[in-house]
């Protein structure tokens, strides 16, 4: 009741109320990538690749030595004149935007450190999307944020921790994509990112086929697969994973 007279009276209340849940997020993301940011180790980073694929592929290359990679990178594959990364380009696709404007002066490490944070906000998005209650989401986000490879990944920043965190921020667009009911190819895409990040992900296809094929029965038989409603909306789902499929050929 004294919340309800509070932002009637006060329009600043009234707003923060009503958009509290962008005031959370906002919040948790600062929190979270301020903690990230002093935590990185001063050792944190051997390798920014990335920045440099991101480059390559501004220009519609993959090799990284137009880009200006160090010739003695580790990891590097010399063909020639030419360099290329034996890593898949999803991470370095997130940070394209970005290296576009700031060249590879652009910090892997500190982006990483930003996306872990965004991680975790994504992480509280799910769990309100499947509706777990307030006292278990005050519970996993926090763990989940500083209590498993996501931190260390997130304030380490190398090539396989950015790998894995990229990763895992498409994977959870495309699970709350899914859980918002968005546009099926789209969802496709989110995961496709995924999985050219780190093929790994690839393993929770099934996931997402089983979650759609529930939204039309309750039961699992050989006989309701060959529901035409699930099987459409599986095939829009497909249908956002062809690009990437053509990549990888």
């Amino acid at each position: 009741m004294a919340t309800a007279e509070l932002t009637q009276r006060d329009p600043v209340a009234r707003a923060l109320y009503r958009y509290r849940t962008v005031v959370y997020g906002v919040a948790m993301l600062i929190a979270v990538f301020a903690i990230n940011l002093v935590l990185i180790p001063p050792n944190g980073l051997t390798a920014d690749h990335h920045v440099y694929l991101a480059k390559a592929m501004l220009h519609g290359s993959f090799d990284v030595a137009s880009a200006g990679i160090p010739v003695n990178a580790q990891d590097a594959i010399k063909l020639g004149d030419s360099i290329y990364l034996p890593f898949p380009p999803g991470p370095a696709i997130l940070m394209m935007p970005f290296v576009a404007i700031w060249g590879t002066d652009f910090s892997q490490l500190q982006f990483c450190a930003f996306i872990g944070a965004v991680n975790v906000v994504l992480f509280w998005q799910i769990l309100c999307a499947l509706k777990i209650t307030g006292r278990s989401q005050t519970l996993l986000v926090p763990f989940f944020a500083f209590g498993t490879v996501e931190f260390t990944c997130a304030t380490y920043g190398d090539i396989w921790q950015y790998n894995e965190i990229a990763a895992v921020f498409y994977m959870f667009v495309a699970v709350l994509l899914l859980l918002k009911k968005a546009p099926l190819p789209v969802v496709g895409i989110a995961f496709g990112l995924a999985a050219i990040s780190r093929m790994t992900t690839g393993l929770a296809a099934p996931f997402f086929f089983y979650y759609l094929y529930r939204q039309h029965t309750e039961r699992l038989s050989w006989a309701r697969l060959k529901n035409r409603a699930w099987l459409k909306d599986a095939a829009w789902f497909v249908a956002g994973l062809v690009p990437f499929a053509v990549l990888t050929l």
